[in-house]
Formats: C-alpha cells, structure tokens, sequence
C-alpha cells in the first residue's frame, strides 16, 4: 500500500514510471508559485511530482520539456502525465538553485558560481535559438509573442499593483508618455527566439552535469535580450557590475556561436528590458509583499527600487523619462 502522506495521483505515477511504489515523500517549498511539488523517492529510484489544478499551464511546461529534450537542451525530463492533467513527474535536480550557489547556500565559491551563470548563460543561447524550431506555439499562454502590447501590459503591472499599493503621486498622463519613449526602445526588437519569461537564477537548477532550466511555462516566442537582463540585473543576487559586464561579453559570444551573429542594438535593448524587468519585478513584490503581506518579497522592494534608479540614472540616461526620474526619487527619499 501507498504512504498515506504521498498524494495518491503522484503515487501511481510513479508506480507507472518505475515499476515500484514509492517509500519517502517530502514536500518541497514552491516560492511563489500556487503548484505543489514532492520528492518521492524509494531505494532505487528519485522523482519530483507536482500537482497543479492549471492543466493549461501544465500542459505547457510539460509539452515545452519534451520538446526541449528532444533537442538536447539542458531542462529537466518529464516523466509522465497523468490522465487529468493535474499531476505529473519530472527528473530530481536537487535542491542547489543558481540563487543559492551565488549567495553560498550549496558549498560553492565566487568563482564557481560565476562559471555556472555563464554555463547558465550558453545554455540559455542555445534553448532560445534551437528551441524555437519546432515549438508549439498552440501551448504558448496568452500573448502568442512578447510584442509591444505584451511590453505595456507589464508596465501596467508595476503601475497599478506598486506604485497605486504604495500610493506614490505620480502624473498618468506623463508617466504613460515615459511608458510610449521606452516601448519605443524596445518595440523594434527581434521576437522570433524563445523568451523563457523568468530567467532569474532561482529557476536554474546546478546539478552534477551543469546549469539546468526549470519553470518555463511562461515562455513565448520574444527577444533575446529580455531573458538576459532578467538574470544579470536579479535584484536578489546583486551581481556586482563588473560580474555583470563580464558574462554579457560571455553571452555575446555564446549567441554568436548558436546564432551566428550578435544582432544590431543588442546592447541598448539588454538595458531598456533591464528597465522593463525591474519594473514588472516591483509591480509582483507589490503585489505579493503589500497586498498579500508576504514578507520576502516585502524585504526585497529597497533593492529593487535601487535598481530601477541605476539603470534610469545610469546606461539609460540617454533616455527621456522625466516622469519616471521623478518617481523613483520620491520613492528612495
């Protein structure tokens, strides 16, 4: 008979899978996220089981895996899927994130950690030009591409779930022109690659075989660009900027590789979807630390509003944002 404590769907999954049941059954912290994972495991054989009630989400991280794997690429397999839709098994990484590597959480030094963000960074060069081949754009969720449109909504989100939460004066005539002069920045950037939408060091897994890429349910076809800002400018890991300017060099020459070429203004689109980032980053600690009283994402809201101004005051000065200038001063004071 099964543990009592083992969720009966992941039992039988796993029973399916490795022809035995499983003995041990640990519950792993999700973050944010509302899906539910487990570490099942027996004397043979180890396995992550994640029950979601969101088929449509499941059903699109699970479709990008197998398509991912089939290339080669460096995420997790997928082991089965149950009937439902709500339950399926995946490889066990471990539990060592990038995240924890950089912060000396997993046993590693500076130097090692900085060797897996850029492992990290080549694997994502490969996965954004080879997996777009093939590539069910049907599973995409939403937006079938990361367009402008997709850009403004994001900007919206930083609008109404920080800077209303926080009820910071702010002119929304003004500041939506500040939203149109970075859209147009960043409009104009390549899209047919594929964006994995949340590429920060939490979702990359270091195991034994190097840097691994989970959680990217939410990716679409999009720019190269946005992907490597959101790892490089992480608030949380605080890369210095000198680590920074030494891995998008080493990412330049990874896509230059894959790809052949290191398209026009990369650069200036890496700093503005740097902005982009930060600023839809802010709009979540909002919502989760302010309106939902969680308090890591409460704890990382200084650092974040740091950031943004860097980037504005910084490779981004050349930009006119008045009204954004003015906020973040604000804001910081």
């Amino acid at each position: 008979m099964a543990t009592p404590s083992i969720p009966p769907k992941l039992t039988h999954l796993f029973e399916k899978v490795f022809g035995g049941l499983p003995t041990d059954c640990v519950a792993v912290s999700p973050a944010a996220s509302p899906r539910r994972y487990f570490r099942l495991s027996n004397e043979t054989y180890t396995a992550i089981g994640t029950l979601h009630e969101d088929v449509l989400e499941n059903k699109t991280f699970t479709t990008f895996a197998r398509h991912f794997r089939s290339l080669n690429l460096s995420v997790p397999e997928v082991f089965a899927v149950d009937e439902e839709g709500k339950a399926y098994l995946q490889e066990d990484l471990g539990d060592a994130s990038l995240l924890d590597v950089w912060q000396g959480r997993a046993g590693h030094s500076k130097a090692e950690a900085i060797s897996f963000y850029a492992m990290s960074l080549e694997a994502l060069a490969r996965i954004q030009v080879l997996g777009i081949d093939g590539l069910n754009r049907q599973a995409v969720i939403g937006r079938p591409t990361f367009d402008r449109r997709a850009m403004y909504w994001d900007l919206c989100y930083f609008k109404y779930n920080y800077l209303k939460l926080v009820h910071a004066p702010f002119d929304e005539q003004k500041l939506e022109e500040d939203f149109d002069t970075l859209l147009d920045l960043l409009a104009t950037a390549r899209t047919d690659f594929f964006m994995h939408r949340d590429f920060q060091a939490r979702n990359i897994m270091v195991t034994a075989h190097g840097p691994v890429i989970i959680d990217f349910q939410g990716g679409k076809p999009g720019p190269l660009a946005y992907d490597v800002a959101t790892l490089l400018y992480h608030a949380r890991a605080g890369l210095s900027e000198e680590v920074r300017e030494e891995l998008l060099i080493h990412y330049q020459e990874a896509i230059q590789e894959v790809l052949g070429e290191v398209p026009d203004n990369f650069v200036k689109e890496y700093e503005g979807f740097a902005l982009l980032r930060a600023l839809q980053v802010l709009g979540a600690y909002g919502y989760r630390g302010i309106f939902e009283g969680k308090e890591l994402f409460k704890a990382n809201i200084p650092k974040a509003l740091l950031q943004v101004q860097a980037l504005i005051e910084g490779p981004l000065h050349f930009l006119p944002l008045p009204e954004l200038r003015r906020i973040f001063t604000y804001l910081i004071a």
